[in-house]
C-alpha cells in the first residue's frame, strides 16, 4: 500500500486504490502466513467500499421515469471497435457474481435490517453489488427473454484468421458442438472433457474453476497476450494464481494454438505495408488494411468483412523503445492523446468490431421482424427483450433463430 517514502525510507503516503487492494488480497489468499482477520476486513472494505455499486443504485433512483430508465447506451461509443458504450448504471459492467438467496437478501435490505446482519453474508458493499442485476425486472404480465452469442469473441477471432490451424483448433470443435473451454481445460489439467462435463453438471466448484481458467486463456491469449495479460484477465474473473502457474497455462495454449501468433504477425505486416504504400490494400486473414494519406491527417483503415471500417487517424510510424531496443511503431490519435498500435491490440479491435457487427445486424433483424416483444437492453453479445409470459418460450426460440441465421458476410462462421 506504500505510495511514497522519504529519503530515510519512512512511509510518507499510502494508497487505498482498488487495484492495489485486489493484488494484496490475491497475495494473501496464496500466503502461508496471512495477516489477522481484521486486516483482511480492512482491505476488503477498501476494495469494495470504493466500488461503483452504491452509485448504480443512486442512478436508478434518480434516472427512472415511472420505473424505467432511458438513455443508457451510446451508439458507436467504444472507440475503434464500434461497440455501444454504456452510461448511467453502466449495464455493460454489472457484476457477474450473484447470491443464491438474493430475494431474501433484497427483503433484508428493503427492511433496513441492522448492518451486522448483512455482514454475516459477506462484505456489505460486495453483497450490494450482487443485488444490482436483480433490481432489473419485467412489468406485470411480461417476462425477460434473452439470448447471447456463445463464446462469440473466441469464434470470431479464429474465423478472422482464415487459416487451417484456426479451423482445426477452434472452428471445427464449435461446429461439432464441443465446449471449447472444456477442451482447453482438458489439455491444461489433463482431465478428460467428458469427466469435466459430468462434474460441471454436478456443480463441482473445482470443475467450474478449471473451465474458467481455460476460458480466460482463450480470451486473453488469442490476442497474443502473455502471462501478464492472462493474470490481469483472471483477476477480473475472481481467479488467483502464481506467475509460475500462469506461465505453464500460457505455454501450453500457445503450443496448441499457433494460429493466433500467425494472424497477429500477418496483421502487423499488413499495417506496416499499408503505411509505407498508401492507397494499396494489404490482406490479413479476412481483413484488408489501407492507408489514406488525405483522410484525417493520414488514416490507417482496417476494412471489416461486413464492409465497415476501423479507423486510426493521424497514423504515423515512429521509433519507440521496446524490450531494450528502438523499434518502428505505429501511433495514432486517440481522443486527446496518442496511442501505440501493436498486433494484439489490432486483433482485439478486429474481433470486437466484427462481433459488434453481428449484434447490430441481429438487432435490426429482430426490430424489423418481431412484433410481439420489445428490445429493452443488450450487452456486447446479448439481446434482452420483454415478452408476454404466455408466449415467452416460443418468443425465445424466434429470438435465437434471428440471431444465429447468419448474414451475407458471415460465411463459414459457426
Amino acid at each position: 500500500m506504500v505510495k511514497e517514502r522519504d529519503e530515510e525510507g519512512h512511509v510518507k503516503r499510502l494508497t487505498g486504490a482498488k487495484d492495489v487492494m485486489t493484488r494484496l488480497l490475491e497475495d494473501i489468499s496464496m500466503s502461508d502466513t496471512p495477516p489477522e482477520d481484521r486486516v483482511v476486513d480492512l482491505l476488503e472494505l477498501l476494495q469494495f467500499g470504493r466500488s461503483s455499486s452504491a452509485v448504480k443504485f443512486e442512478k436508478m433512483l434518480n434516472q427512472n421515469v415511472d420505473g424505467r430508465i432511458y438513455g443508457q447506451y451510446v451508439f458507436n461509443g467504444a472507440g475503434q471497435t464500434h461497440r455501444w458504450s454504456a452510461r448511467g448504471i453502466q449495464t455493460h459492467n454489472l457484476p457477474r457474481a450473484y447470491l443464491e438467496n438474493e430475494l431474501d437478501v433484497l427483503d433484508m435490505v428493503a427492511a433496513q435490517v441492522p448492518i451486522e446482519r448483512l455482514r454475516k453474508i459477506g462484505p456489505v458493499a460486495a453483497t450490494l453489488a450482487k443485488l444490482i442485476r436483480p433490481t432489473i425486472i419485467a412489468p406485470e404480465g411480461k417476462t425477460l427473454v434473452w439470448a447471447d452469442y456463445s463464446a462469440v469473441e473466441a469464434r470470431v477471432v479464429a474465423w478472422l484468421a482464415k487459416s487451417r490451424s484456426a479451423e482445426e483448433a477452434v472452428l471445427t470443435p464449435f461446429r461439432n458442438g464441443d465446449d471449447l473451454y472444456l477442451l482447453n481445460a482438458e489439455a491444461i489439467f489433463n482431465i478428460p472433457q467428458k469427466v469435466l462435463a459430468e462434474r460441471l453438471a454436478e456443480k463441482d466448484p473445482d470443475a467450474k474453476a478449471m473451465r474458467q481458467a481455460a476460458k480466460v486463456a482463450v480470451l486473453a491469449l488469442s490476442y497474443n497476450g502473455g502471462v501478464g495479460a492472462y493474470k490481469a484477465m483472471a483477476r477480473g474473473y475472481g481467479m488467483r494464481m502464481s506467475t509460475e502457474e500462469a506461465q505453464i497455462i500460457v505455454d501450453g495454449w500457445r503450443d496448441r494454438n499457433r494460429w493466433a501468433r500467425q494472424i497477429g504477425e500477418k496483421i502487423q505486416d499488413a499495417m506496416f505495408s499499408a503505411m509505407r504504400q498508401p492507397m494499396s490494400y494489404f490482406p490479413a486473414g479476412r481483413v484488408n488494411y489501407i492507408y489514406a494519406p488525405d483522410l484525417l491527417g493520414g488514416t490507417l483503415v482496417a476494412m471489416l468483412p461486413d464492409g465497415r471500417p476501423i479507423v486510426y487517424p493521424m497514423a504515423r510510424i515512429v521509433k519507440q523503445e521496446k524490450f531494450g531496443q528502438m523499434q518502428d511503431t505505429i501511433t495514432y490519435q486517440n481522443g486527446m492523446g496518442r496511442s501505440s498500435m501493436w498486433r494484439g491490440l489490432a486483433l482485439e479491435n478486429l474481433s470486437q468490431a466484427a462481433a459488434a457487427g453481428l449484434l447490430r445486424d441481429a438487432i435490426v433483424r429482430v426490430e424489423t421482424t418481431e412484433t410481439e416483444g420489445q428490445i429493452i437492453g443488450h450487452t456486447h453479445d446479448e439481446i434482452v427483450m420483454e415478452a408476454p409470459v404466455e408466449s415467452a418460450r416460443e418468443f425465445a426460440e424466434r429470438l435465437v433463430q434471428a440471431m444465429v441465421s447468419g448474414f451475407e458476410w458471415t460465411e463459414d462462421l459457426p
